[in-house]
């Protein structure tokens, strides 16, 4: 693990899986996002090996892609609580780590303190949701917001709503977050969602 030259922090290795995943959730043009992009949680390598074929046309998420990371962050650390503050009770669950208030892990891509740990099955859902905003603009061939709106400030409008959604479905089969993220029913569901916010 580097440390940052500024900081002097650690800085945290994330797998080039993980990214790509991450973005082909957002590729409106691939086959594959179409339906649900549950392949981006279910087989990364089988992402990556997409991307390879291809690299180039990642170029189109060059205006996107810092918002795309920033949501995952938002969505990250606030999940937990949003769905608190419906009336659930994050920290009962197993998965959630939850140790009395204490940092059980930092965030993926911003390293901010954690209190509750949010599996990638509950996660990538409720990320992927937001590819209803993404639009491709002709004339400079890049991917952009629905009007131009960032989607934290969508996440902010239906944050309670979707996580209660995903708990309430999360629940219904066994409170198991990897058969979540490969369950298309919740993507479309989350999917929906968001779409309801544009």
């Amino acid at each position: 693990m580097e440390k940052d030259d500024e900081t002097g922090k650690n800085l945290r290795m994330i797998d080039a899986r993980e990214v790509v995943a991450i973005l082909s959730m957002f590729d409106i043009d691939s086959v594959h996002t179409k339906a649900s992009p549950t392949m981006a949680y279910s087989s990364k390598a089988k992402v990556l090996s997409l991307y390879l074929e291809d690299p180039e046309h990642y170029r189109k998420f060059v205006n996107v892609a810092p918002d795309i990371f920033d949501l995952y962050d938002a969505i990250e650390t606030e999940f937990a609580e949003a769905y608190n503050g419906t009336g659930g009770r994050y920290g009962r669950k197993k998965y959630s780590g939850y140790k009395e208030g204490k940092v059980v892990g930092k965030s993926k891509f911003g390293q901010q303190d954690l209190q509750y740990k949010v599996p990638d099955g509950l996660l990538y859902p409720v990320v992927a949701a937001f590819r209803t905003l993404i639009v491709d603009n002709p004339s400079t061939g890049k991917y952009e917001w629905y009007n131009g709106e960032e989607p934290i400030a969508v996440w902010e409008r239906c944050k309670a709503d979707i996580t209660s959604r995903v708990m309430s479905f999360a629940a219904s089969i066994g409170d198991n977050p990897n058969t979540v993220g490969k369950d298309a029913n919740i993507w479309d569901l989350a999917y929906m969602t968001v779409t309801l916010q544009k």
